[in-house]
């Protein structure tokens, strides 16, 4: 389910994640409420750590294609 909340651009580069899609994954989860907002920073920190990831790869792959 997860797996489709990825927004992504051209060839296939992820781009972040659809928040708006959160609260529907979240009910089917079973997550309280109340534990919404420690889900969201923990995703939000997440995202920030795998776009950084990601940036640093395709700087990698374009340098060595050079």
């Amino acid at each position: 389910m997860a797996s489709g909340q990825l927004r992504t651009a051209g060839m296939g580069q992820v781009i972040g994640l659809d928040y708006a899609a959160l609260p529907f994954v979240f009910d089917c989860l079973g997550v309280e409420r109340s534990e919404w907002y420690i889900m969201l920073h923990k995703l939000s920190v997440i995202q920030k750590v795998a776009t950084e990831q990601q940036r640093r790869l395709e700087e990698e792959r374009k340098a060595h294609a050079k």
